[in-house]
């Protein structure tokens, strides 16, 4: 990979806002479905919490290709945007534990289900 770029930062920092505002779209949609577990049939309940796994299993896939193409990023940095990178690497291992959080508690739900 050639020298990161400002523009390659701009757009790195458009994808990981993107994947924020999905983490805490996710964490939304785990607080409802575990507030209105008494009050949902259970495989609708199942279904939903079903289809949040596998969106988490998704993003972290995703996280995992931003993290690759950072350390890509950072092999190649001459200096112009090392800040930078260490800034976008720390958010992105900070969504990778928010995720790996989430999927876990739908685990956990899952593995409540009778």
């Amino acid at each position: 990979m050639a020298a990161p770029s400002v523009e390659w930062a701009t757009r790195m920092d458009a994808q990981m806002d993107s994947l924020d505002a999905s983490i805490d779209g996710l964490q939304a949609e785990l607080d409802r479905c575990i507030d209105a577990t008494a009050a949902q049939d259970e495989a609708e309940m199942q279904a939903a919490l079903e289809a949040l796994a596998e969106t988490c299993e998704e993003m972290a896939s995703t996280l995992a290709a931003v993290g690759e193409e950072l350390e890509s990023a950072a092999e190649s940095e001459e200096g112009d945007l090392t800040e930078w990178l260490n800034a976008a690497t720390a958010r992105r291992d900070a969504m990778e534990s928010i995720v790996e959080r989430i999927k876990g508690r739908v685990d956990e739900c899952l593995e409540d289900l009778p």
